[in-house]
């Protein structure tokens, strides 16, 4: 990341903080499921006094460690004895089946991480559980009459299937929740330990034809939680893109791309994937007085774009994307800001460095996309 000197008391007085953009670590998560459109925000529970809520994932690894969001009891409360962890079986009818694993780690035991009071669990298990595919994973609070609830996790959910909810262990798992109704959505936790590598596997496109710059969902499984050194091909060219989770990604067609039949490729450090069919179109020719359009991979884009002196268009989407539009409407690179909310407008500073805020980070990029 550049250091922008001139800019600092002006981000001081604002309350802003500039960081940098640090390697991954051993701890990066294998899993990961938080919630991040706040838009469609819900709650999802108790999941305490005998009832509770689990979710699926898909892994084959070791999980040690289990990170919640939730909201009611927090660790350093009266009410608050300890915490259930539970890995169950993925069941013939999609619902958690037998019981595999439970741990129980109580009130001030050093598994739990959380330094401060807070509901926001970080629980490291002890040992290790072995994930062989699918399974579900519950939470549950030993914490008398004052409840915790799990946080949703709604972006693209339902990954799999929805939470399944039970009031207590002689009832029936089922989607519908007390007062809240179906649940349609996921809950907010990511898993951390060690993933077995396996080749990516392709089983589904979201369209058989795209125009350069459009966008593409790729479904399938073992994309691995975060993207890392994964990247998407279309064509042998690598295709922009904007999400990236472990049965499904979202890209965009590349200018690079040819036109006509190409293969959709996904390559990790598993391997690389089965291939299935893209018709690649050009784009749509001007309409009246709109020479293109853009669908960007984010619920709305608030900030006013910004125009480079090559034409370049810089926009930021509030899911945290940053995209680079040549002026012709092609896609020439995606910025990720791991997060919500570029809200501000964009500015291209004399030198072409782009310059954007994300709560409560100020970025500048390189013309390439580079910090």
């Amino acid at each position: 990341m550049k250091l922008i000197s001139h800019f600092l008391a002006r981000v001081a007085a604002c309350g802003l903080l500039i960081t940098t953009v640090q390697s991954a670590l051993a701890t990066d998560p294998i899993v990961w499921q938080q919630s991040i459109n706040f838009s469609n925000f819900s709650d999802w529970g108790p999941s305490s006094q005998g009832s509770e809520i689990a979710d699926d994932f898909d892994l084959v690894g070791t999980v040690t460690r289990i990170d919640v969001n939730g909201y009611g009891v927090g660790t350093k409360d009266a009410a608050f004895s300890g915490i259930y962890i539970r890995f169950y079986a993925y069941g013939t009818d999609a619902k958690p089946g037998a019981l595999q694993q439970e741990f129980f780690i109580p009130k001030n035991d050093p598994r739990i991480l959380n330094q401060v009071n807070s509901s926001d669990f970080q629980i490291a298990l002890g040992s290790a559980f072995q994930a062989s595919g699918k399974h579900f994973v519950s939470v549950q609070t030993s914490s008398g009459s004052t409840e915790w609830y799990w946080r949703s996790a709604d972006e693209g959910a339902p990954r799999g299937t929805a939470l399944y909810f039970r009031a207590s262990p002689q009832s029936q798992w089922t989607h519908t929740v007390p007062v809240l109704g179906t649940a349609n959505e996921d809950t907010a936790f990511t898993l951390y330990g060690t993933r077995s590598l396996t080749a990516p596997i392709i089983t589904a496109l979201s369209t058989t034809t795209l125009p350069q710059a459009g966008r593409l969902i790729i479904s399938g499984s073992a994309f691995g939680a975060t993207q890392g050194t994964g990247t998407v091909r279309i064509g042998g060219v690598s295709a922009p893109v904007s999400r990236w989770a472990d049965n499904s990604i979202t890209a965009y067609v590349s200018d690079g791309s040819a036109l006509g039949n190409n293969n959709v490729q996904v390559t990790t450090s598993g391997g690389s994937s089965n291939t299935l069919a893209l018709q690649v179109t050009a784009r749509p020719p001007q309409v009246g007085h709109v020479k293109w359009r853009f669908q960007a991979d984010d619920l709305y884009i608030q900030g006013r774009p910004a125009v480079a002196l090559d034409g370049t268009v810089y926009a930021g989407g509030v899911g945290g994307h940053l995209y680079a539009l040549t002026p012709a409407g092609g896609l020439k690179w995606i910025f990720n800001a791991g997060g919500p909310n570029i809200l501000q407008p964009v500015s291209v500073g004399p030198d072409g460095t782009i310059y954007f805020a994300k709560e409560p980070t100020v970025y500048a990029l390189n013309p390439n996309g580079t910090l």
